[in-house]
C-alpha cells in the first residue's frame, strides 16, 4: 500500500485566492493570522474529483499533510474544521507538522518547493494550473501502482 500526502493549503484549499501567488514562502500574510481565515477558504478548483479518485484506489492510504502559521492559535482547529465539512472522508486522516520532510511515505503533494527533500517522492503542485496537476499527480501515482503491481507478479515466479 503507498501512503499519499496532500498539502491543505494551495492543494485543496484554495489560499492563493486570498492571498495571491506572489506571497513569498518565508513571508506570513497578516491575513492568515486571522480568526476564521481558514474557515472560508474555498475547495481548489477539481480538487474533490481528484481526491475521490485517490480514494477510489485501494492500494492507497491517503492523509492531509498541513503545517499551521506560528501565531494563529486557532489555525489547527479551522483546518480540522475546513477538512471536515469538505473532505470528511479524510476527516480523521489529518496530520499537522511542522517539517513535512519527516514524514515517512511514498508520494507527497504540495505547492511548497521546501519540501522537495521529503524523503519519497515530491509532487510539486501547480497552483496556476490546478487541473493540470491533478492530472499529472494522478497519472505518476498510477505508474507506481502499475509497476509494483508487474514487479510483484514477476516475484511470485
Amino acid at each position: 500500500m503507498k501512503r499519499v500526502y496532500l498539502d491543505l493549503d494551495g492543494v485543496i484549499a484554495n489560499i492563493h485566492k486570498e492571498i495571491g501567488f506572489y506571497c513569498p514562502i518565508d513571508i506570513t500574510p497578516e491575513e492568515i493570522l486571522k480568526p476564521g481565515f481558514y474557515l472560508n477558504l474555498e475547495v481548489m478548483p477539481a480538487a474533490k474529483n481528484y481526491v475521490g479518485q485517490l480514494l477510489a484506489i485501494n492500494e492507497i492510504d491517503l492523509w492531509i499533510a498541513t503545517k499551521i502559521p506560528k501565531n494563529n492559535h486557532h489555525a489547527a482547529s479551522e483546518k480540522l474544521a475546513w477538512v471536515a465539512r469538505h473532505f470528511p472522508e479524510l476527516n480523521n486522516k489529518v496530520i499537522i507538522i511542522s517539517d513535512k520532510t519527516l514524514l515517512d511515505g511514498d508520494f507527497l503533494i504540495d505547492d511548497d518547493p521546501r519540501w522537495k527533500d521529503f524523503k519519497g517522492t515530491f509532487l510539486e503542485f501547480d497552483t496556476r494550473n490546478p487541473k493540470r496537476s491533478w492530472k499529472l499527480i494522478l497519472k505518476t501515482i498510477k505508474e507506481s501502482l502499475v509497476n509494483n503491481l508487474k514487479l510483484e507478479v514477476l516475484m511470485d515466479f
